[in-house]
């Protein structure tokens, strides 16, 4: 059952599913850099697909388990196995599981809704990956423009931000800015504007997760300029951007049932589906 990462990462690509779990991989290396936790244990089940990653929050101390089978046989062996090597499922410690078998936290056996502390509910989480057959519409209408935001940019970032409405949520043009552009010495991403008559109509920002592998962070259209497909456009601009420098666009996480269609209009297909408490 146990392996090493390179195993497992080997198991991934010989299923032919390492576009599903490319985030997996990603921990797998240690290349994610802004992650907060250290791989301690993963294994292999005997079926495809079975497999575990435990890791520990280097802050914390808690654990993070992310075990994913469609049989309970498996999971109920790598909870025994991993309670009697690090006692995950003591009261003292914090626990947060990812699986993609939402039945694991109906289990009365593993009692997994009250041992999992660290959330109240049951958040999941979807990664969307994006068809490399999609037609391009992103630049259909002649008055939108799209502008990768640079250093010298502040003066529209700051024309924006006196003009736009108040956001509450603190994703701001102005904090991906600074986050992306202003200190790029932590390469964390890149943020693109909407430009409509030569004025900033939205934004989206992207991560460079590892390698080529790019994600959305964050997308956000005007309140006057929604509903008119801008969503869909950013969103499809962008895999086309990241698609153009040879990169792999993924959507992981959409922010509820709007987001996921824009994505989906966009050229985004569902890959998988994980539960998390």
């Amino acid at each position: 059952m146990k392996c090493t990462n390179n195993q497992l990462i080997e198991f991934f690509k010989r299923i032919k599913k390492d576009h599903i779990y490319v985030f997996e991989i990603s921990d797998l290396r240690g290349s994610y850099r802004h992650s907060p936790l250290k791989i301690i244990e993963c294994g292999i089940g005997e079926n495809e697909s079975d497999f575990y990653i435990l890791s520990v929050d280097k802050y914390s101390n808690d654990y993070c388990l992310n075990v994913r089978s469609q049989g309970l046989l498996f999971a109920y062996n790598v909870f025994d196995h991993l309670t009697k090597e690090y006692n995950i499922l003591s009261p003292q410690v914090g626990l947060m599981v990812t699986t993609d078998n939402n039945l694991l936290f109906e289990d009365d056996n593993l009692n997994l809704r009250e041992k999992c502390k660290r959330n109240i509910d049951i958040c999941t989480g979807k990664v969307l990956l994006y068809d490399s057959k999609t037609k391009p519409f992103f630049d259909l209408k002649s008055n939108i423009e799209y502008k990768k935001l640079l250093f010298d940019d502040v003066e529209l970032v700051n024309l924006y931000m006196e003009s736009c409405e108040e956001q509450n949520d603190g994703n701001t043009l102005q904090y991906y800015f600074e986050t992306c552009v202003l200190y790029s010495d932590i390469e964390y991403g890149d943020v693109h504007v909407m430009i409509k008559n030569d004025i900033v109509i939205g934004y989206i920002a992207c991560t460079n997760y590892y390698d080529n592998i790019w994600d959305v962070m964050y997308v956000y259209v005007n309140e006057q300029e929604r509903n008119n497909s801008y969503g869909s456009m950013l969103i499809n601009y962008y895999a086309n951007y990241i698609s153009n420098y040879n990169g792999v666009p993924y959507y992981s996480n959409p922010n509820g049932i709007a987001s996921e269609k824009s994505a989906n209009k966009a050229g985004f297909n569902l890959v998988c589906t994980t539960y998390t408490k």
